[in-house]
This record gives C-alpha cells, sequence and structure tokens, in this order.
C-alpha cells in the first residue's frame, strides 16, 4: 500500500478486512478498491468504471467495494459502495 501511495496508484483487493483497517488506520492512501471473489470480472469491472465515471472524483483516501447483488427474478448486478474512516 505504501508503493502505490507514493506512486499516486490505487489498490485493488480481494482482501476485505485487511484493507477496510487499513483504510481506518492509515490517514493518507492512494485509494482501495476491494472485490469480492468472483469470476464475473468483466461485470465488477465494468460496475466499478461506471460509478468512477459518473462519481468523477479522486480515489485518494477512499474505499470503495465492489458487490454482487442478488435480485429474485432479475439477473445478478454489481453495486459499488464507498465506506468511511469509521
Amino acid at each position: 500500500m505504501q508503493y502505490a501511495t507514493v506512486s499516486g496508484r490505487s489498490l485493488i483487493t480481494e482482501n476485505r478486512q485487511d484493507f477496510i483497517d487499513l483504510h481506518r488506520t492509515v490517514s493518507d492512501h492512494g485509494g482501495i478498491i476491494i472485490f469480492k471473489h468472483n469470476r464475473d470480472y468483466a461485470g465488477k469491472i465494468k460496475a466499478m468504471t461506471d460509478f468512477l465515471n459518473e462519481d468523477g472524483q479522486s480515489l485518494k483516501n477512499r474505499l470503495l467495494r465492489v458487490m454482487k447483488q442478488n435480485t429474485k427474478g432479475v439477473r445478478p448486478s454489481f453495486v459499488v459502495q464507498e465506506y468511511g474512516r469509521g
């Protein structure tokens, strides 16, 4: 995470809890995106790309989580949730 921050890069991980904890304790980072393990890579990337294009903000010091949302009778889709520091 330190290398990514110094390089001005965000970090993508499937290690949810460790990076949620780091986000809460590290005051300055380049941004963290958490994906849950799922083979629908295109769906996850599309959800994240759509979110970032609409949001328009930097990822610096933000933690975003991409989650699969299953709704009965509807094809599974992904949603993006932002975590605060608390």
